[in-house]
This record gives C-alpha cells, structure tokens and sequence, in this order.
C-alpha cells in the first residue's frame, strides 16, 4: 500500500511539475516577444555604473561574477511565474501577438523614450508642486528647519 501511495505522489508531482512548467512556457514567449532579456542585460550593465557601485573601487572580477549569477535568463525564470500568475494562457498568447506586430514593435521601441520624458515630467511637477506646499506652510508660520 505504501508502494502505492508513493508511486501516486511521485506521479502527481510530475504531472503538476509539467502542467506548471507548461503553463510558463507562454510567459516566456511573451517576455522574448517583449525582448525582456536585453533589457535585463542592459539593467545589468547600467547598475555597474551607477554612482554608489561605480564610485566604490568594486575589482571588475567582482562585478564579473555578479554578472555571472544574475543574469537575465534567471531573472526571467524568476519573472515567469509571475506573467502566468497575473495572465491566462490565452491573454499570453494574444500579447505576444502584439509585441509582434508592427505597433507591438514600435511601442518597445518608443516605449524607453517615453518612461524617461514622462519621469521628467513628474519630477518637474513634483517640484512645482512641493515648492508652492512649502510657501503654504511657511506663510502659516513654519520654518525651513521645521519642515
């Protein structure tokens, strides 16, 4: 009994091993459709320059194998899950449909552009914003070192 017990467990975790890496499988063709993996590359490289990494003295062979361990490809098994988690099989399919149109492309393309403007944007506004709160709370009697 206990024979069958085991070979009934060890079949179900593979067939729900399968139905899940199944499942992942259009996850993944969405973020190639995406070309997720060159912008992981690209996230990889700009965080070597960044200021507090870059200004440390961190030996290159450091930073070689961080980029050895932290690659891409695992971050996308990482981030796998979490597509198919919030998508259906279907809704996968249908995005990577997009991104591999002709607008799907252009919208990966234009789409960095517009992040970056659009975070110009806030922060001016943010700043605009603050500035005029600050003026509020110092007519009503706060001081710069109080706020």
């Amino acid at each position: 009994m206990k024979r069958v017990l085991l070979a009934f467990a060890l079949c179900l975790f593979a067939f729900l091993s399968q139905a899940q890496q199944t499942q992942k499988e259009p996850a993944y063709r969405l973020m190639e459709a995406m070309q997720l993996n060159e912008s992981i590359s690209k996230m990889i490289d700009v965080m070597a320059q960044m200021p507090g990494i870059a200004s440390a003295n961190v030996p290159s062979e450091v930073w070689e194998e961080f980029k050895k361990e932290f690659t891409s490809e695992s971050m996308m098994d990482e981030i796998a899950p979490i597509y198919a988690k919030y998508y259906t099989e279907a809704e996968l399919l249908a995005l990577i449909d997009f991104y591999n149109s002709p607008i799907g492309k252009k919208t990966l393309e234009v789409t960095p552009a517009i992040t970056q403007e659009s975070m110009v944007v806030g922060q001016k506004k943010g700043q605009e914003v603050m500035g005029r709160i600050i003026e509020k709370l110092q007519k009503m009697g706060y001081t710069q070192s109080s706020l």
